[in-house]
């Protein structure tokens, strides 16, 4: 009996090892910062009293010869099993559920206010970013194209691999077909090291940043006792135990915030995506129930950082 408990073991272990092998993160194909930069399709925006530049990536898809180069980069992928959704059509539909919203009014004729964590949620959501970055020189008569592919977590920012080459010098060819013949020789080597990261981080989990602030008014804060400890001291037993291997680490806190990086996990009971809005959302509904009664809110920053508000009893 032992034995066969064993083998079942072993079995499981290679199935659930098979699966994560098997699986593939989902890519979306975007235009390089660089490129962006260097043929006008940035803005700048202000982020909390400093300019940041920033991609526009809806003029930059109306780019011809950027949106070509895109379609040709999502075909290789795609041979190669990946999931690819489209920013095109991501970025259309959004701008054109935005437009229809405008129409939108109340009985009253107000329209619909809509902030800028509203408009974060609908960002184009993906596992990894894979952007584009190239340019052309000429070499006599010929042009050659350099260019680089960068793999990002979507959720973090962090870089998963970087590919760069040169092209061969050509005649005629256009960017769309001088990048895809120079990427295709990439195209196994990006796939193994982004299978690997994403074997990585279904075993070890995604790190995000999760923030507790207290409401001004609140009649409870982190230091406030209740069943179990002080508030805070419950909030980060909790965050401990559904991180993914217990991996949280609390930065700061006082009577009235607390910051935590956490890996969690990348599919929730019931296997769907789990964004840190997701994770804090959970939270809540603990907190929300016996015995501690506690009213929060739920603000998302971006898909790795999200914060929860403590409203009161």
């Amino acid at each position: 009996m032992g034995k066969f408990i064993v083998i079942w073991g072993l079995l499981m272990f290679a199935f659930a090892e098979a699966n994560a092998q098997a699986t593939l993160p989902t890519i979306m194909v975007r235009p390089g910062t660089q490129w962006c930069s260097e043929n006008g399709y940035t803005e700048v925006k202000d982020n909390q009293g400093q300019q940041v530049e920033i991609c526009d990536y809806t003029k930059a898809m109306n780019d011809s010869k950027m949106l070509q180069s895109i379609v040709a980069i999502e075909g290789l992928l795609r041979d190669e099993g990946f999931k690819v959704p489209s920013l095109k059509q991501k970025t259309n539909a959004i701008n054109e559920f935005a437009a229809e919203e405008l129409l939108m009014d109340d009985e009253d004729g107000n329209i619909a206010d809509k902030s800028a964590l509203d408009l974060s949620r609908e960002k184009a959501v993906a596992d990894i970013y894979l952007d584009v970055n190239w340019s052309i020189e000429k070499i006599g008569p010929k042009k050659q194209l350099s260019y680089t592919l960068e793999g990002k977590d979507a959720y973090t920012g962090e870089e998963v691999c970087s590919v760069t080459g040169l092209g061969e010098p050509s005649l005629a060819a256009s960017e769309a077909t001088m990048l895809r013949e120079a990427v295709i020789g990439k195209i196994p080597e990006m796939k193994d090291r982004l299978q690997k990261y994403l074997t990585g981080i279904l075993t070890n989990g995604r790190n995000v940043h999760v923030a507790i602030r207290v409401s001004t008014g609140s009649n409870v804060h982190l230091e406030t006792a209740v069943q179990g400890g002080n508030l805070g001291r419950v909030i980060y037993k909790w965050i401990l135990k559904n991180a993914v291997q217990h991996r949280a680490e609390a930065e700061r806190s006082s009577r009235t915030s607390a910051n935590y990086n956490v890996n969690i996990a990348l599919y929730d009971m019931d296997e769907l995506p789990m964004t840190t809005e997701d994770f804090l959302w959970q939270l809540s509904d603990y907190l929300s129930g016996e015995p501690y009664g506690i009213k929060t809110r739920v603000a998302n920053q971006g898909l790795g950082r999200a914060t929860l508000f403590i409203q009161g009893k």
